[in-house]
């Protein structure tokens, strides 16, 4: 099927009507929060049909980025998109995405883009997903938007299954790293399939760290204290990639600060958040325990998903995440967690705790000229290789280049703060 074909199906435009019908099927696009907000038990239900990774499409998590987007600096920016695909009274799929702007035209992302780890829709088990994805596809062409990019696209997805047909590939395939303790018999079981070398490791770097003090795990669910480590873990990480001369388009996004206070202070709405801390106690009563790994995450629907991480790097000779990990491992399980799910990238500390990965890509679908040539060209081509070639340079040489770049962001700030402000009047 031709690219430009596979998905064009044709309809009105956005504001010519509030909703449609395709099929039998009744598909509207809800873009205040209010009426997000309204449809959240019709939501609620939908996500607790999933037997796939479907946090990043959960109501709860949707709703809280939706409304620390709108109240955001740039938050008049941020045009949310919730799809919602109705049979009858009954609420058969909802797919939450956004409009953004950009010098590649206007494209359709997913709602919490880039702070959401998985692209996906969420489609009721036993639906026609065909039908669905056809009247899904015909309201995306309503909205006029020149293209849909999803990055994170799992495998084992419904999306996955659609976009192979005439989406275009964007970006490297990675892998999600993941542990299933459900199907390797509980964790007692799993600790004994772990690689024999990895034991090994672990029990040395275990001997070797507790010379210099007592190791303590510990973990928290309620909000002061998961909300002190929430707030040091992300100081950590930004630092890290500070000093490693990395970029993140989370990091970048002025609003991930608010996403991530918010979550720290469990702000209205917000997700509930389990954080967890492997300290070393050097038994001085003077002296205050030292941080060696922080680690928080998310549970929904008996899955853990591991969102963000640091490490002290004065311990790294002691391999901080790797052993706290083994601790996370065995904390989750005891909450009664069946998978955790370690996220992009594919690194080696968890490949080493991993029982399986899952494929993650990313997919572009055009619908104009101009989303074709940004999503082939940009998408595909250009961006993908500047990301390789700032991963081949040496880590002073990558400090460097992102300091020239946020020079020049602040320059292109201040330009447009001063053409934006309003001229003196003259008598």
């Amino acid at each position: 099927m031709p690219l430009d074909t596979a998905f064009a199906v044709g309809a009105a435009p956005l504001d010519a009507a509030p909703a449609t019908t395709f099929d039998r099927l009744h598909v509207e696009t809800l873009t205040r929060l209010a009426d997000a907000e309204a449809l959240a038990d019709d939501w609620l239900a939908l996500e607790r049909r999933q037997q796939r990774a479907a946090f990043f499409q959960s109501c709860g998590w949707c709703l809280y980025v939706w409304r620390t987007r709108e109240n955001a600096a740039d938050g008049d920016e941020f045009e949310p998109r919730l799809m919602v695909i109705r049979d009858g009274a009954s609420v058969v799929a909802i797919w939450p995405l956004a409009v953004r702007g950009g010098a590649g035209g206007r494209v359709a992302q997913d709602l919490t883009e880039p702070f959401g780890q998985y692209s996906d829709i969420l489609v009721r088990p036993g639906a026609d997903s065909e039908r669905v994805r056809i009247a899904a596809f015909a309201e995306l062409e309503r909205w006029r938007v020149d293209g849909l990019v999803l990055r994170k696209v799992r495998a084992d997805s419904l999306l996955a299954t659609w976009l192979a047909v005439g989406g275009v590939s964007i970006g490297a395939i990675e892998g999600a790293p993941q542990i299933s303790l459900e199907t390797t018999g509980g964790h007692d079981a799993y600790r004994r399939s772990l690689n024999a070398k990895t034991r090994k490791h672990l029990r040395n770097y275990r001997n070797r760290v507790s010379r210099e003090g007592t190791l303590t795990h510990t973990l928290h669910d309620e909000p002061a204290a998961a909300g002190a480590i929430i707030q040091r873990c992300f100081d950590g990480r930004t630092g890290w990639l500070e000093t490693s001369g990395l970029s993140s388009t989370a990091f970048a996004d002025p609003a991930f600060a608010d996403i991530v206070d918010g979550l720290a202070a469990r702000a209205r709405g917000a997700p509930p958040v389990v954080a967890m801390r492997l300290a070393l106690a050097s038994g001085d009563a003077d002296s205050d325990d030292i941080d060696l790994s922080l680690h928080w995450g998310f549970e929904h629907a008996g899955r853990y998903y591991a969102f963000m991480a640091s490490k002290n790097p004065a311990y790294d000779a002691f391999s901080p995440g790797r052993l706290h990990l083994e601790d996370v491992v065995a904390a989750l399980d005891a909450r009664g967690n069946g998978t955790i799910d370690l996220l992009v990238p594919a690194l080696p500390y968890k490949l080493s705790f991993a029982t399986e990965t899952v494929k993650v890509s990313g997919y572009g679908v055009p619908f104009t000229l101009r989303g074709r040539l940004a999503i082939h060209c940009w998408h595909g081509r250009l961006r993908p290789a500047i990301k390789a070639v700032m991963l081949a340079l040496p880590t002073g040489v990558r400090r460097k280049v992102m300091a020239c770049k946020d020079a020049l962001h602040g320059w292109r700030t201040r330009m447009a703060t001063v053409s934006a402000a309003p001229s003196p009047s003259h008598p």
